[in-house]
């Protein structure tokens, strides 16, 4: 435990308070907790101490027992043993995290676990918030998530191919960043696994009903554009590239009023359905292009707090995407008529 909680301040610190080493069993915890809590409990004062030294022990009292609070978590969790690599990774991602403003150091009674694992993208923190019991002003609607294939329902299958699409895929952390915490944040508290706890001030995804939440949110911020939506994937379908290009602007202008980015590296414009579905379906394509948002630097995660109204490089970014949209409807629409002239 010593190698996983020396570079841990808030951890060390409590052990160097309780005057415990870090190899410390749970009962040899509880046992200096009880003797420093007798030593410095407002109760146990002598009643010629002065006003200030009184003031001093209730602050030492209060210290320990945050002490005990800590170090008892961390041997209730029973954190698993951790790489080099895996450390790093932690006390960056946390750090982070912090810098975004997305958690703050907690001292929560109510903690979930959490655990290291390796996916496709890397090393990922996961939080086990599988029995999180929320407060009410903090409970999300379970409501059904309609499954991948509903987004290419359009139209029927006999004329799907005749509607111009594109595919808009929303970057997820920002979804979820976009609705604050707010009060009862201590009941989405977690331990990391360096043995650090915070709470969350804005939402996490892996809340029971955070992607049933940010399908509504999605769908509210899309309402009246003819479009199918899937939590952070959205496509939306017309019957002619004129119309298409007046959807696929107000798609973009609703998203950004909702100050959601998206991940430019997953979005197709101006095509049909078949050709985005065959794209879609390549494990490579999403792979890549999540890999390729995450490192780009201009793709950084923007802190967890309310949007600049004037925010100019988000209107230059919709301008961009908004011109490329265009550009690629009107190829679509000239380039076939140019052939058929040609082949005349």
């Amino acid at each position: 435990m010593s190698a996983r909680t020396a570079g841990n301040p808030s951890v060390f610190e409590s052990y160097r308070l309780l005057q415990v080493p870090p190899s410390s069993s749970l009962e040899e915890i509880k046992g200096a907790f009880k003797k420093k809590a007798l030593q410095w409990h407002p109760d146990k004062q002598n009643s010629e101490c002065t006003a200030e030294e009184k003031s001093e022990a209730s602050e030492k009292f209060r210290l320990v027992r945050e002490a005990h609070d800590v170090l008892t978590r961390l041997h209730q969790h029973e954190l698993p043993p951790l790489s080099e690599e895996e450390i790093v990774f932690v006390e960056r991602e946390i750090a982070t995290l912090l810098q975004l403003n997305a958690i703050e150091v907690s001292s929560s009674r109510w903690t979930s676990s959490t655990h290291v694992s390796k996916t496709e993208l890397g090393l990922r923190i996961r939080f086990n918030y599988e029995n999180l019991d929320l407060p009410s002003d903090l409970k999300l609607d379970g409501a059904s998530i309609p499954p991948r294939s509903a987004l290419w329902k359009v139209a029927s299958p006999k004329v799907q191919h005749t509607y111009m699409c594109s595919l808009i895929t929303v970057a997820s952390h920002e979804l979820y960043w976009k609705i604050p915490v707010g009060h009862g944040a201590e009941h989405s508290a977690f331990i990391t696994p360096l043995g650090e706890t915070y709470q969350w001030r804005v939402l996490c995804k892996e809340f029971p009903g955070a992607r049933s939440k940010m399908q509504q949110v999605v769908e509210l911020a899309l309402m009246g554009v003819p479009c199918n939506v899937v939590v952070d994937e959205i496509l939306i379908y017309s019957k002619t590239a004129e119309a298409h290009t007046k959807h696929v602007k107000l798609a973009l202008k609703r998203l950004g009023t909702a100050h959601f980015k998206m991940n430019s590296y997953l979005c197709i414009f101006g095509s049909n359905i078949r050709t985005i579905r065959r794209q879609y379906e390549r494990p490579e394509w999403r792979l890549e292009g999540e890999q390729k948002y995450r490192s780009a630097p201009c793709h950084k995660p923007a802190r967890a707090r309310e949007p600049s109204k004037n925010n100019s490089s988000d209107i230059l970014i919709g301008c961009g995407i908004f011109l490329a949209v265009v550009l690629a409807v009107v190829l679509a629409v000239v380039i076939p008529k140019f052939l058929d002239s040609f082949s005349h």
